[in-house]
């Protein structure tokens, strides 16, 4: 059986059409109700034909002449006013049915985020509340500008979707809302460095707990969130409402891409401060597209703290290009380090290719 939508006409009874009701009722004249009311008959007859609204001091104006209440009154106004408001936000809503089709829908639909119904008017009435924004085109100005004034590397064929983006982003603004957080201190970040580094030989289920818990003491909230169809991206690095945020995904990763990530949005935050935001995805830049500054720096930095850049030059250097899993694995003790970690970096300064048998000292997270 057919779900019957309840009908909604296109038009609406507005207050001045009860006044004209009322007049009729008391054989009254318009004239006569401005000489009662000490209005203009121009005001009463722009009220009844719904060119100007009734204001509260005409609602008392009115309260002794009908014998209704000035509250009558205005919840006709009021009831009027918001009917019109709702019936064009849906009209709002249905110039952008094909434009919100671009969003993940049916993910958000499987996260509880948006009601389950295939109704555009429903599904765009809860978008905007998700977003927390009153208008599309709010959304346009606040969120289709944000993959530009991040720094976020892809190939061109593969450019992010701003809609699916946004919403990741969102999902994460929304989890750290109303979390408690004291305000960043980067000394204490700094000093919690060598405390991150050694949870870097645990599984995600051991670390995850003392990772939030350190970072949460220097005024970092760190949180993971899913990411979405057609989006790949490791995590993202913000302020919300005075929060200082790291935004994981749960794109699978080996060990060693998972630490440089994390620490590479650490980087971000010490080197370059918490007033900008920093995007980071796994699609590779083209050959002849570098990094910006800031995104060699945050490498640099990841990789540094990680394996400090002495030690593994004379790693390289002492191994004279043999690189054995038992060496690998005895360096990697000696820095209190996974063995991932040796390997990744050895892949990044090129002294041992990306395929490569020593993958399979990697293993890989889902976080």
């Amino acid at each position: 059986m057919t779900k019957q939508r309840p009908f909604q006409p296109d038009w609406d009874l507005h207050v001045g059409d009860n006044l004209a009701e009322y007049l009729d009722a008391y054989h009254m004249t318009q004239i006569e109700l401005a000489d009662r009311t000490g209005l203009h008959p121009k005001t009463i007859n722009e009220i009844i034909n719904g060119k100007a609204p009734l204001t509260p001091a005409t609602a008392l104006l009115l309260e002794p002449i009908f014998d209704r209440s000035a509250n009558f009154w205005m919840a006709l106004e009021q009831g009027y006013q918001d009917r019109t408001a709702r019936r064009t936000r849906e009209q709002h809503i249905a110039v952008h049915h094909d434009w919100l089709k671009r969003f993940p829908i049916n993910a958000m639909h499987q996260r509880g985020l948006l009601p389950s119904t295939r109704d555009m008017q429903t599904i765009g009435v809860a978008l905007l509340a998700f977003f927390g924004i009153g208008t599309f085109e709010a959304w346009k100005t606040f969120w289709q500008p944000l993959p530009a004034t991040v720094t976020c590397q892809h190939a061109p064929q593969h450019p992010p979707s701003p809609e699916h983006l946004s919403v990741w982003l969102r999902e994460g603004q929304r989890l750290v809302e109303h979390r408690e957080c004291p305000p960043f201190d980067a000394t204490k970040l700094k000093a919690t460095i060598p405390l991150i580094r050694q949870l870097t030989t645990q599984a995600p289920a051991e670390f995850w707990p003392t990772l939030e818990t350190l970072c949460a003491n220097a005024g970092v909230l760190v949180i993971r969130v899913p990411t979405y169809p057609r989006l790949r991206v490791d995590s993202a690095t913000y302020r919300y409402h005075g929060k200082t945020v790291v935004q994981l995904s749960d794109k699978r990763r080996t060990v060693d891409q998972f630490w440089f990530g994390f620490f590479h949005a650490i980087g971000h935050l010490l080197l370059h401060g918490v007033k900008a935001s920093y995007l980071a995805g796994d699609i590779v830049a083209p050959t002849d597209t570098p990094p910006t500054p800031q995104e060699a720096e945050a490498d640099a930095f990841a990789a540094r703290t990680l394996i400090p850049d002495g030690a593994m030059r004379r790693f390289i250097r002492e191994a004279q290009a043999t690189y054995t899993s038992p060496a690998i694995a005895q360096f990697a003790e000696q820095q209190g380090i996974d063995v991932a970690i040796v390997v990744g970096r050895l892949q990044q300064a090129q002294a041992v290719p990306y395929h490569t048998p020593l993958n399979a000292l990697k293993n890989s997270y889902d976080v």
